[in-house]
């Protein structure tokens, strides 16, 4: 009897379960699996770049510190799955990757999710969704437009970019090469490797060191023959980090600046003590070449000029703030003196103005 009852419940529980799976998973041909479709076609019409996806996360990001070169990943999937903390602690590399898009979205969203950040680098790594149709069918020359289009605003915006070259995918495990061939990824990142020369961008080559004899991406490296596994992350990290390093010092220009002080009267040499015996020194640590000091001998002689190198614009903007914390290189209390003697020499001064040197004008001694 007691046999009998079981087997009694066994079978009610095995009936509930399907009619749980039935009620969570519609089938395919059910109004319930119609209207889920549907809903989803809505949310894909309604906001087809994905702007929400990191519109929170962008309202979060802390401002920049004094110093800090923060970098951007721009990306489908395979930026997306990347835990950018792990394979890069303490760096201040943001993630915004978006699973299954294309470059015609990422193009959308690349003032909000790159501009609007302020890095110093962006890191591209796009095209492959491009090649399977994601977004509807496209050409290589469309493709390429797109890539052109985002370094274009990177440039104007003072970014430098990283362009990636597109993954090879292989079929090991399941067929990915028919919507992705690897004669067209060759092709593309041919086209990416060229412009990236002609235009200045930095070009990362993760194709060639991913790719097995077969011309496909090595079995080890992912487990569905398209996205990097742990072990193909670990290879692309170090790789990235190289291309990062290279951009940042690629067109860095030294710039010139000219400043102008009208001091109050009979301020001029607690002025120059201060700038000579506190400030300079730090200037200098910090990377800065002081060419001269001047003072105006027209008139009452209360005008000084300044005329200061610096390694690109953006330590100059640097060094202007006197952030509270001292850049690389120099000391905490040789910053905290010559911050001092900044707000001592500004009490000297009834008016200041600054100029920045155009590209013309670089050639001084």
């Amino acid at each position: 009897m007691k046999h009998s009852y079981l087997a009694v419940l066994l079978l009610w529980l095995s009936f509930a379960a399907v009619a749980a799976a039935q009620t969570t998973t519609p089938a395919p041909d059910s109004p319930e699996a119609l209207k889920q479709r549907l809903d989803q076609m809505q949310r894909r019409l309604q906001d087809w770049p994905q702007l929400a996806r990191y519109r929170e996360d962008n309202a979060k990001l802390a401002p920049l510190a004094a110093g800090e070169e923060r970098v951007v990943f721009m990306g489908d999937s395979i930026t997306d799955f990347w835990k950018l903390a792990e394979s890069f602690p303490g760096k201040p590399y943001v993630n915004r990757g978006i699973s299954g898009q294309t470059t015609p979205q990422m193009l959308v969203r690349f003032r909000p999710d790159v501009i609007a950040l302020k890095p110093r680098v962006v890191v591209i790594l796009a095209g492959t969704n491009d090649l399977a149709g994601n977004t509807g069918p496209m050409t290589l020359e469309m493709i390429e437009n797109n890539y052109a289009a985002m370094a274009e605003l990177a440039r104007a915006n003072g970014i430098k970019v990283v362009f990636a070259s597109v993954l090879p995918v292989n079929d090991y495990n399941r067929k990915v090469t028919d919507r992705r061939p690897p004669a067209q990824i060759l092709q593309l990142n041919e086209w990416l490797r060229n412009y990236a020369a002609a235009q200045g961008h930095v070009y990362l080559d993760y194709h060639s060191r991913m790719v097995d004899g077969k011309g496909l991406l090595r079995a080890e490296l992912a487990n569905d023959g398209l996205h990097p596994n742990a072990e193909g992350y670990k290879v692309m990290a170090p790789l990235v980090e190289a291309a990062i390093d290279q951009a940042k010092q690629r067109g860095r220009l030294p710039v010139y600046v000219l400043r102008t002080w009208k001091l109050k009267p009979g301020a001029w040499r607690e002025f120059q003590e201060l700038s000579q015996r506190e400030i300079w020194p730090a200037y200098e640590a910090a990377g800065a070449k002081i060419i001269g000091l001047w003072n105006t001998i027209i008139g009452e002689g209360n005008e000084v000029t300044l005329l200061t190198r610096y390694a690109d614009l953006a330590m100059w903007e640097r060094t202007r703030t006197w952030e509270i914390n001292p850049p690389q290189g120099v000391e905490a209390e040789m910053w905290r003196r010559a911050s001092e003697a900044v707000r001592k020499r500004q009490a000297l001064t009834e008016a200041t103005h600054s100029r920045v040197l155009s590209p013309s004008e670089y050639r001084i001694p």
